[in-house]
């Protein structure tokens, strides 16, 4: 670690694509953080001139004077940059998902743990409105999730990565926030999954999984990037939505609109997203700078992250469990 101030922090961010975009708009409008430098990929000028970052000459040129590195490239290279940041004594942000092979995170896990160094992958859907409204619903009334089903639906977009064998395929991508999200909520890691998955080209693009957690919670869950293109109302909005059964009531969560309690004799709204236009919009970005700033406090600090790791690693642990079920079948794949 290059500077024990908050002042002076240091990121640098390896990418310059979407993901790398949205971090390094998070990153510049952190208090918590002094500096962004961006290098890999061929917009890291555009995104310097449009955030006021540094471009940096190389990642080997990031990693000698950051503090901390976030990882937002490809999924397929997560594993071996974060190798290559924690070699270097720096702590590291990963987008998600953490890895595409769980055994590789598992080393890294053990790695970042031997040297002291923090690593935080970004499962930023926990801190959007609706999503921590249910959280602190949760929480404050000491209720508990029983099922339910979840739908996650994306178009593909023009990246060419995400159609690689190597990437893994949407559900890997982009399901893991369900998982984490079911996680977070009901505290109890995923214990047994059944899966019927649609490949395309040998990738997979949509699934349909029944996840049985270990308190005996069972919830259905459909992904896919299959939309039409055009379809989407709101730059970088997915439609991410819940149905959630408790012990008093429904959870309907809107995950880019609201998350509303229905019980027997009365509606109640928990939290609201609002809506945006631009990109760089602060109810956008809201969450990623939340993400961003349990990194740096867990660096500075020494205390873990929110975003574990560990928890990141289970998500991509049951999105393999469910690649077996689909590829047997349907039949039942432990975690």
């Amino acid at each position: 670690m290059q500077s024990d101030s908050r002042d002076e922090f240091t990121i640098g961010v390896i990418g310059s694509g979407f993901a790398a975009r949205t971090l390094v708009a998070a990153a510049t409008a952190s208090p918590r953080v002094g500096r962004v430098v961006v290098t890999g990929g061929s917009r890291v000028e555009e995104l310097c001139s449009r955030y006021g970052a540094r471009a940096g000459a190389s990642v080997e040129d990031v990693l000698a004077s950051a503090d901390a590195v976030a990882v937002a490239t490809p999924h397929a290279t997560h594993a071996w940059l974060v190798e290559q940041a924690l070699a270097s004594g720096v702590h590291v942000f990963c987008e998600k998902p953490f890895v595409t092979v769980a055994a590789e995170g598992e080393k890294l896990i053990a790695d970042a743990s031997r040297r002291g160094l923090t690593l935080s992958v970004n499962h930023f859907q926990r801190y959007r409105g609706p999503h921590r409204a249910v959280s602190d619903f949760l929480e404050r009334e000491g209720v508990r999730l029983i099922g339910g089903q979840a739908r996650l639906i994306e178009h593909a977009g023009t990246q060419p990565w995400k159609a690689q064998a190597g990437s893994r395929g949407f559900m890997l991508g982009y399901g893991v926030h369900v998982i984490d999200l079911l996680h977070t909520w009901t505290k109890v890691p995923c214990v047994e999954v059944k899966a019927r998955s649609m490949r395309v080209q040998g990738v997979e693009r949509a699934t349909a999984a029944v996840l049985r957690f270990a308190d005996g919670q069972e919830f259905s869950v459909f992904t896919s990037d299959l939309l039409a293109e055009g379809a989407d109302t709101q730059p970088g909005r997915a439609q991410l939505a819940f149905e959630l059964l408790t012990q008093v009531g429904m959870l309907q969560v809107d995950s880019y609109g609201s998350a509303v309690l229905h019980a027997a004799d009365h509606a109640q709204e928990l939290g609201r997203l609002g809506t945006w236009d631009d990109f760089d919009s602060s109810v956008r970005l809201a969450a990623y700078q939340q993400a961003v700033d349990q990194f740096v406090v867990a660096c500075t600090s020494g205390e873990e992250p929110e975003l574990t790791a560990a928890a990141a690693l289970h998500a991509v642990r049951v999105c393999e469990a469910i690649e077996v079920s689909a590829g047997q079948g349907g039949d039942p794949a432990c975690v």
